[in-house]
Formats: C-alpha cells, sequence, structure tokens
C-alpha cells in the first residue's frame, strides 16, 4: 500500500494512504488488502498465534518422537506433549502421575510474545483504528481469543495429563495482554487500513470515507494525557527494573562460566546419547531466564527457596538434594560474605534513574513532604514489576519438596519497594541540599 493520490491516466503526486493501483491497462482498481471488523481482526491474529507456536512445538516433539525410535510410543502422544508445553509456556500447570509442574521455561515465553507482536501488528494495520476506543477493543477481542484458545488447549492434553482450566484463561490471558500492549507500542508508523471505496461518484478516487490512524500514536496521545510526574514515576520504575535486570542477566552468564563443569556434569548424568544430550542441553536452556529471575531475587536481597530445606540469599546459603536438572546447577552452593554489598544495586539504580524527576520543565518541591506523591507512585510501581518477575520464575517442579519453589513474593515487593523509597529519597535529599548551599 503506497501514500499517493491517484491521479488519471496512471501518475501519482505524494498525499495521504490510497487503497488504489493502476493496471497495466491504466484503469484504476480497488486494492486488496480488507478492512477486517474488529473483532474478526482480533480472533485471526489469535488464531495465528496459537497455530504458528503450535506448529513449531510439534515440530521439534516429532523430531524428538523419531529420533528416539521408541516402539511403544505413538506419534500423537508428542501432539499431547507439544499442547501441555505450549500451555506450560504461558504459566499454566500441568500434572502428570501424581506431580504438578508450574515452572514456566521463559525462553519460550519470550519467543512466542514475539508470533504475538507480529500478529497484533498485523491485526491493527488490517482493521479500521480512528481512535482508541477501537484499539482497546482490538486487544480486548485479541485476548478474549487467545484465551479461548488456551481453554481449549486443556482439552487436548492427552488422557494422563491434565491442566487447570481456569488457570489457563488467566495464564493466556496475561500472556496476550503483555503482547498486545508490547506491540502497540512497536506499531509506530506503521500503515492501517482504509474503509473500502465504492467508486459511485468521481471524488472518491482521490479521497477515502474514513482516516484510519495509526495505534501507537493513539496510545501515546492517551499516555501524554497524564500528568507529568505519574509518567515519571513509570520511567524511574522501569528503567530502574531493566537495569538491575541487565545487571543481573549478566551475573547469571558469569556464574555459567563458574559453574559449566557441574553444570555439564549433570547434563551428562541426565542423558545417555548424543540426541538426549542435544535434548537435555535444549530444554535446560529454555529455562535459563528463569534462573535469571531468580538471581534477581537473590541480588534484590529476599532470595529463593529451592524446595523445603533449600535457601539461597547473598547472605546465606543453605542447599539441601537437588533434582539432577541443569538450570538448578546454576545456582552457587556458597558465595564470599562481601556479596552482601551487591543488595544496594537496586537503590543505586532508583538513585540514577531518578535524575529525571529534575529535568527541564519539570515541577520540583523545596521540602521532602511534595515529593511524596512520585516516592510513593515509584515505589508501588517497582514491587509490582518485582512482582510480576517473582511470580513469572516460581512455580513447581514436581512434587514433595520440590512443590513451591522461587522466591517469596511478598517480601520481594517489600523489599525492592524498600530499596526505592531509600534510592528516591536519598536522590530528593541530594537535591534539597544542593539548593540549600545555592
Amino acid at each position: 500500500m503506497s501514500s499517493i493520490f491517484s491521479r488519471k491516466d496512471g501518475e501519482s503526486t505524494p498525499g495521504s494512504p490510497s487503497l488504489t493501483r493502476v493496471s497495466p491497462q491504466g484503469a484504476q482498481l480497488p486494492d486488496a488488502p480488507l478492512a477486517w471488523p474488529i473483532p474478526v481482526a482480533g480472533f485471526l491474529a489469535a488464531a495465528s498465534t496459537v497455530l504458528l507456536s503450535l506448529l513449531v512445538l510439534a515440530v521439534v516433539f516429532s523430531i524428538g518422537w523419531i529420533t528416539t525410535a521408541d516402539p511403544n510410543s505413538e506419534y500423537v502422544s508428542s501432539l499431547h506433549a507439544a499442547v501441555a508445553t505450549w500451555l506450560l509456556s504461558q504459566g499454566v500447570p500441568i500434572s502428570t502421575a501424581g506431580l504438578q509442574f508450574s515452572l514456566i521455561p521463559l525462553l519460550l515465553t519470550f519467543m512466542f510474545l514475539r508470533f504475538h507482536v507480529n500478529s497484533v501488528k498485523r491485526a491493527l494495520s488490517s482493521a479500521i483504528i480512528v481512535n482508541i476506543a477501537g484499539v482497546l477493543g482490538l486487544i480486548a477481542t485479541y485476548v478474549a481469543s487467545y484465551a479461548a484458545f488456551g481453554l481449549l488447549g486443556t482439552l487436548l492434553v492427552g488422557d494422563d495429563v491434565s491442566a487447570n482450566a481456569s488457570r489457563a484463561i488467566i495464564g493466556t490471558g496475561l500472556t496476550a495482554i503483555v503482547a498486545s500492549i508490547w506491540a502497540v507500542t512497536r506499531a509506530k508508523g506503521s500503515i492501517v487500513a482504509t474503509q473500502k471505496r465504492t467508486f459511485t461518484n468521481s471524488s472518491e478516487r482521490t479521497q477515502t470515507r474514513i482516516k484510519a490512524r495509526s495505534a501507537h500514536e493513539l496510545a501515546m496521545e492517551s499516555w501524554l494525557q497524564l500528568p507529568m510526574w505519574v509518567r515519571d514515576s513509570f520511567a524511574v520504575a522501569l528503567r530502574s527494573t531493566l537495569f538491575v535486570l541487565v545487571l543481573t542477566t549478566v551475573a547469571t552468564f558469569v556464574l555459567v562460566g563458574f559453574r559449566f563443569n557441574e553444570i555439564n556434569a549433570v547434563i551428562h548424568m541426565t542423558a545417555n546419547s548424543g540426541t538426549s544430550i542435544a535434548v537435555v542441553t535444549l530444554i535446560s536452556s529454555a529455562f535459563l531466564p528463569t534462573v535469571i529471575g531468580w538471581v534477581f531475587a537473590i541480588i534484590s536481597g529476599p532470595g529463593i527457596a529451592l524446595g523445603a530445606g533449600s535457601s539461597f540469599t547473598l547472605m546465606s546459603q543453605v542447599s539441601g538434594a537437588m533434582p539432577a536438572v541443569a538450570f538448578f546447577a546454576v545456582i552457587p552452593t556458597q558465595l564470599p560474605q562481601y556479596s552482601a554489598v551487591i543488595a544496594v544495586i537496586p537503590m543505586l539504580a532508583t538513585f540514577i534513574y531518578a535524575q529525571v524527576w529534575f529535568g527541564p520543565d519539570r515541577v520540583r518541591s523545596e521540602s521532602l513532604v511534595g515529593w511524596l506523591p512520585q516516592v510513593i507512585l515509584t515505589a508501588l510501581l517497582t514491587a509490582v514489576l518485582a512482582g510480576l518477575i517473582g511470580y513469572a520464575v516460581s512455580g513447581s517442579f514436581g512434587g514433595g519438596r520440590f512443590a513451591a519453589i522461587g522466591p517469596d513474593l511478598l517480601m520481594l515487593m517489600l523489599v525492592t519497594a524498600g530499596w526505592s523509597v531509600l534510592g528516591s529519597s536519598a536522590r530528593i535529599g541530594f537535591y534539597l541540599l544542593r539548593h540549600m548551599r545555592k
């Protein structure tokens, strides 16, 4: 679709979006892309995301079924496993043989998020969006459709496997919401459909009936209507959390390097052939972002529990017997005492990024009380972000003492909120001291 005004004889000049094209004979005809109704666009986008993600998993499990060559195994079992893994990647607990697995393979989740984003962007460009209500309507349709597919998936996991239906609706719905918001932020400048013209009069050759708008533009207009101090608080909370996550990611890869021998030993203990080693390594890699979340909780302060009787914080590490799972071996069994100073990183991150409050055109209070709204809102948002991270890396890994692993969500939220208050208060205090000296 090009941005032109159509002229006779096939000539064109720059202008507004047009849905016409020039035929070899020079006649003007309506262009092909159909402007779907918003509910239809949302449903088709959800269906394409489900089909693409399930196709990827079906191919992987089919290869595993072929290489295993087990005469007692049926191909339909690999398809059931693909559906179960698809649900698990979105936080839906899977139960089998009396054991429950709800620890999310986040690497798969991130890969499927890309499928979501591409599908939602295509939906935005194939529907007529003229205001923010249209954007919200498409997102709502997409989320509802995707959650319905998630509910359907619980019926396709096989006879010996079960998935919680309500958790399937919640898990797939939350995944679709996050992906939709991400897609809108990535849809800047995208070309959107306009209503198809009837060509009943000559003026319609150069005029569209409805002017469609970019979803990103509409979302930004709504965002800019919020008070500046609210937007700045969002920015401080998000940037400081991402800063800690980046450092956590670096620290996790350093740990993988230091504990490579232990990780490799666990992989070879679990695998018994070249193919099995590759499969075990691939599965373990899918949980690497989960380990990053564990390290995030350790750096933030409250730490994690890897089964009953095993707890890991910067101050103490108590390890019980661990299963033969490679990604468990990344967490060190002992840390030096001086590593406790790492806990101030979240506070320093807030201190650094709170500088945005003192930028141009910002209203600056001359007392600490006047800064309370920013401090409280930033702390709350930081706690929510940390809680989402903690939720994504918590779950069960079987039964017994591994029925609940990961960070304590309440403690993680309280501690990160506390670090945020300290960091922002220190930055405000630094500003007030400098102001008093002038």
